[in-house]
């Protein structure tokens, strides 16, 4: 490129000269992020005198990624390498075109290995490329881009002399969402070849609890605990602790329990369901995981028992000191113990229907306990009379 200077001005002077590349589209709107410095003159080798001119001479290498577009070769006044552009003073522009060279590279043979490949795993495409035209003198260098449906994945330089026939690998890593059936292109600047390939997705699957109720002891009757066991196994991939919840006739969550399964194992737990009077009739039961649930059905009988008037019940509880000893010798429980549980099994029993209790305790003096205000309780829930009692 030839770039003429001259002094205009009315005395002696010298400044530094730019030469700056920018593809023809962008051109003149240049700043720093679009324009390229190919090379320049320092102020000290520009030194004119007034009316003086020169003809500078400066050469510049292209490089294989702008072949087939146009460009703007421009010069900058104060613009030595690594000088802002952006709002310099531009001078005259050239403008020329890359063309690509005359080598001929031709892709014979596409061949990745392995085939089908797992996802995360690192593919290799051999692929076979025949420079047919021996056209050049020497040696000529292009790009061989690897394309996986559409997407870019891998780009890397080659050099193939004139006549050359030989084999170049490119590499990529399929991911998760690359599963089936992929198209694989690989192209140099002369020639494009495209084969399928098989990637398989290997990321491992998230738990899932499968549950299935394998069997219970019904028909029960009323205020008889009812048993349901289990089979839950983690049918996916990963490692993983869920709550399995069994529900009643209504709905209501009974009991629970916590498993932590490996892939592929299975637990074989039995929740249960203590039913009080009142509570009879046909339906399911429903055991479920946060991912599956299972129903089974069940019938509660209605006990068999003589018609009897309604029925008010205070348990005395004693308070004192030595119901903190043991029930009994080698007894895990202690005496106060034995008797909540005594007193809550005695309310399963009551018809919940029109029965009443109550609770007084006592220690030194008796005092009277309620259950939400009441002396006597009709209130039969966990937060009721039982919770009164413990």
């Amino acid at each position: 490129m030839e770039v003429n200077v001259t002094n205009e001005g009315e005395a002696e002077g010298q400044t530094p000269l730019g030469v700056y590349i920018i593809n023809e589209t962008n051109y003149p709107h240049v700043d720093d992020s679009n324009t390229t410095f190919v090379n320049g003159t320092a102020a000290t080798d520009l030194e004119r005198d007034p009316g003086e001119n020169v003809t500078k001479e400066y050469t510049f290498e292209t490089v294989h990624p702008m072949a087939g577009q146009n460009w703007t070769a421009f010069t900058v006044l104060g613009g030595e390498q690594n000088d802002t552009v952006t709002n310099a003073t531009t001078g005259d522009a050239g403008f020329f075109e890359v063309v690509r060279p005359d080598a001929q590279l031709d892709i014979v043979e596409v061949t990745p290995s392995p085939d089908p490949v797992d996802s995360g795993n690192t593919q290799v495409v051999e692929v076979r490329i025949n420079e047919s035209e021996e056209l050049i003198s020497d040696p000529v260098t292009q790009y061989l881009t690897l394309h996986a449906d559409g997407r870019l994945v891998n780009q890397t330089e080659i050099t193939y002399a004139s006549g050359e026939n030989s084999t170049r690998q490119i590499a990529w890593e399929p991911r998760s969402s690359d599963a089936g059936s992929v198209d694989l292109n690989v192209s140099t600047y002369d020639d494009t070849n495209t084969t399928s390939v098989i990637v398989v997705d290997t990321t491992p699957l998230p738990a899932n609890f499968a549950v299935g109720i394998t069997g219970t002891n019904s028909s029960i009757k009323e205020g008889q605990n009812l048993t349901v066991d289990l089979n839950v196994t983690n049918t996916g991939g990963q490692t993983a602790t869920q709550e399995v919840v069994l529900h009643d006739m209504d709905g209501n969550p009974v009991d629970a329990t916590a498993l932590t399964l490996d892939p592929g194992d299975s637990a074989y737990p039995t929740l249960q369901w203590q039913t009080v009077y009142g509570e009879n009739g046909t339906g399911t039961v429903r055991a479920a995981s946060e991912d599956d649930s299972d129903t089974a059905p069940v019938n509660v009988t209605e006990l068999d028992r003589e018609p009897r008037d309604p029925i008010d019940l205070v348990f005395v509880m004693d308070e004192s000191g030595s119901m903190g000893s043991d029930a009994c010798d080698g007894c895990a429980r202690s005496r106060a113990k034995a008797a909540v549980d005594a007193a809550q099994d005695a309310v399963g029993n009551l018809n919940h229907s029109k029965d009443r209790a109550g609770v007084t305790f006592f220690e030194s003096w008796a005092r009277q306990g309620t259950t939400n205000g009441n002396l006597l309780a009709t209130d039969y829930s966990t937060s009721g009379i039982n919770d009164t009692i413990a």
